[in-house]
C-alpha cells in the first residue's frame, strides 16, 4: 500500500507541475493511465489490505464489507489487484521514456532505475523465488481432521531446515498437487516457533480450502514466510493480553498461547473464543492443558447455537467483555478495565468489527489494538 501511495503522490505532483505543450498524446495517455492505476491501487489497498489504515476511519468499515460481498472478494481476485501495481509501473516507465528534452536525462535515469528496481523485486518474488522453493519443498507429514470442516496440515522441513517465525504470524502455501490450485494461499501458523514441524489449521470454506481433503501424507508443498505483525512479541512484556477469537480465528492464538506457556507462563492472558457449537471448539483439550501450565490464564468460550451449553452464550458483546475483564482485573487501581490490556482480535469481519467498535467506545488507544481479519 505504501508503494501505491508514494507513486500516486509522485504522479500527481508531476502532473500538477507538468507542461502540456511538451507532452504528446501517447505520453499524456500513459501518464493518466498510470495515475488511475495507482489511485485505485491506493484505495483498494487501504480498504482491503491494510487493517491499520481502516482503523482510523471506522465509518468506512460497513462500506468495505458491502463492497467485499458484492464483488465476492476471493484471494485470486485480490491477486489481480495486486498485479495492477507492476502493470502501472510499466506504464509509468513508458511515460517517462517519452518525455522530451535533453536536460531531463538524470531525472529520467533516476525514475526508470527506481521503477525497474521495484519491478525486479516483484519478478523475483513471483517468478524466481517460487522456482527456488520448488527445489527444496516441504513434505506433508500428517493430515488431521479436527472437525467436519477444519483440517490441520503438518509439514516436515527440507533437510531439517529451521523455519523462523514469531507466534501468530502466517505463511504462504503452494501445494504441489495436481488436483489443487498452483497459486500460493495465506494460512496462519498454529504451531510454536520452536517446533520442528510447522502446522496450519484451516477451515474448509472457499474453493481452495474445500479441496484440502485431497492432500495426503508425503505430498510436497512450497512454504514462503513468515509474514505479519499479529504477534504478542511486539507488545511490552509487562502488558496483560486479551485474545478475542471468532471461529477459526483461534489459530494464531493457539500458536501464541503455546509459546507463552513456555516463554512466559506467569503472564496474565485472557482468551475469549466465540463459536457456534461445542464441536467448533477445536483443540479444546489442548487449550485446557495449557491452562494448567500457565499461572494466570483465563479461558472463556462463548457459544451462539448450543442450548445445552453451561458457559457463556450468544455473541461476544460488551456485556460479556465487561464481565470477563472485571472478574479478572490486572490493576484494580485503574477505573477502566479495558485500559489494562492489549487486545488481539481475529475472526470473521463482522465479529472483528463489532468487537473493535466496543473497544473504541471504551477509549482503547490504537496502539493497544491488534487485528487480523479472516476474509477468505
Amino acid at each position: 500500500m505504501l508503494s501505491a501511495v508514494g507513486l500516486l503522490m509522485i504522479v500527481v505532483v508531476h502532473t500538477s507541475f507538468g507542461n502540456d505543450k511538451y507532452a504528446s498524446e501517447i505520453q499524456a495517455a500513459a501518464g493518466g493511465t498510470a495515475e488511475t492505476v495507482f489511485l485505485w491501487a491506493t484505495i483498494f489497498s487501504g480498504l482491503f489490505f491494510s487493517n491499520y489504515f481502516i482503523r482510523f476511519i471506522p465509518v468506512l468499515i460497513p462500506y468495505r464489507d458491502k463492497i467485499s460481498a458484492v464483488i465476492k472478494l476471493t484471494h485470486e481476485r485480490c491477486l489481480l489487484f495486486h498485479y495492477a501495481m507492476p502493470a502501472g509501473m510499466v506504464i509509468l516507465v513508458f511515460h517517462i521514456l517519452l518525455i522530451p528534452g535533453q536536460g531531463l536525462t538524470r531525472f529520467k535515469t533516476c525514475m526508470v532505475t527506481i521503477a525497474c528496481s521495484a519491478l525486479s523485486f516483484f519478478l523475483y518474488h513471483k517468478m524466481i523465488l517460487p522456482r527456488i522453493m520448488q527445489k527444496h519443498p516441504w513434505t506433508v507429514a500428517k493430515v488431521i481432521q479436527e472437525s467436519n470442516s477444519v483440517v490441520s496440515l503438518h509439514f516436515d522441513p527440507p533437510n531439517g531446515r529451521k523455519f523462523n517465525h514469531h507466534a501468530g504470524q502466517f505463511c504462504y502455501l503452494r501445494l504441489l498437487n495436481s488436483e489443487l490450485s498452483d497459486q500460493s494461499h495465506p494460512f496462519t501458523i498454529s504451531s510454536r516457533p520452536e517446533d520442528e514441524r510447522i502446522c496450519v489449521t484451516v477451515k474448509q470454506l472457499g474453493d481452495f480450502t474445500t479441496r484440502l481433503n485431497k492432500v495426503t501424507a508425503k505430498d510436497l508443498v512450497c512454504i514462503d514466510g513468515a509474514y505479519g505483525k499479529f504477534t504478542y512479541t511486539r507488545v511490552p512484556s509487562h502488558h496483560c493480553l486479551v485474545f478475542i477469537a471468532g471461529g477459526i480465528g483461534i489459530t494464531p492464538m493457539l500458536s501464541m498461547l503455546k509459546n507463552l506457556s513456555i516463554k512466559d507462563p506467569k503472564r496474565k492472558v485472557i482468551l475469549i473464543w466465540g463459536a457456534r457449537r461445542e464441536t467448533d471448539l477445536i483443540r479444546l483439550n489442548e487449550i485446557r492443558k495449557l491452562s494448567h501450565q500457565m499461572d494466570n490464564f483465563i479461558f472463556e468460550p462463548v457459544l451462539s447455537r448450543a442450548p445445552q451449553w453451561k458457559g457463556a452464550k450468544g455473541h461476544i458483546d460488551k456485556t460479556i467483555l465487561l464481565n470477563v475483564l472485571n472478574d479478572h482485573r490486572c490493576n484494580m487501581e485503574l477505573p477502566n478495565p479495558f485500559s489494562e490490556y492489549d487486545f488481539f482480535i481475529c475472526g470473521p469481519p463482522q465479529m472483528a468489527n463489532a468487537v473493535l467498535q466496543i473497544l473504541k467506545e471504551n477509549k482503547i488507544s490504537n496502539h493497544r489494538l491488534h487485528i487480523e481479519r479472516f476474509a477468505f
